[in-house]
């Protein structure tokens, strides 16, 4: 599997994920190299994730941090990171993780 196919499949899961988790509609920004990469409606938010995978040993994500923090959003909106960190022998990581982005 490519690495573009392996991302939009976490993508896929991040989508379904965010539906067990509240939503009332989220949509996919395919084909977009904007910012985020899904936009998620609960009933009193909405929520702007950017998805990222690694199946490195040691990444750092810093970099993606510092520019979604840059974005600005209106108050209701609320900006996060998640990131799925694939099974590693030498990671104690595993699975996805959440950054709310100021």
């Amino acid at each position: 599997m490519s690495r573009k196919g392996y991302g939009l499949g976490k993508e896929r899961e991040m989508k379904k994920l965010l539906y067990k988790e509240g939503a009332l509609e989220v949509c996919r920004a395919r084909g977009s190299f904007g910012n985020f990469d899904i936009i998620a409606f609960f009933p009193n938010h909405c929520l702007l994730v950017s998805v990222k995978s690694t199946k490195q040993k040691r990444v750092s994500f810093m970099p993606e941090v510092r520019k979604l923090f840059d974005v600005m959003v209106p108050d209701y909106c609320k900006k996060q990171l998640r990131i799925y960190w694939s099974p590693h022998k030498d990671r104690d990581k595993r699975g996805w993780e959440t950054l709310n982005i100021g």
